[in-house]
């Protein structure tokens, strides 16, 4: 959930590709911020990995009951 031009983002993509992760990489520029919970729970997202704006900006939305229902963890 960040741009691959931020300097961490490689090591978050080579970390989950060898190790046999399926890297699902949101547009956030087309579809925003407010569509992300609904997209996370349509790929069945576990483990997801952001900068703090787009956190600060998800969970300053209402997520409905039953959303994020397959997500483990997220930093």
């Amino acid at each position: 959930l960040f741009s691959l031009s931020f300097g961490a983002s490689s090591l978050v993509v080579y970390a989950s590709l060898l190790n046999g992760a399926t890297l699902c990489l949101p547009n956030l520029k087309r579809r925003g911020v407010a569509a992300l919970a609904a997209w996370l729970d349509a790929e069945r997202i576990t483990m997801a990995h952001s900068v703090p704006g787009v956190w600060r900006a998800l969970l300053g939305q209402p997520v409905p009951a039953g959303r994020l229902g397959t997500l483990r963890t997220f930093d």
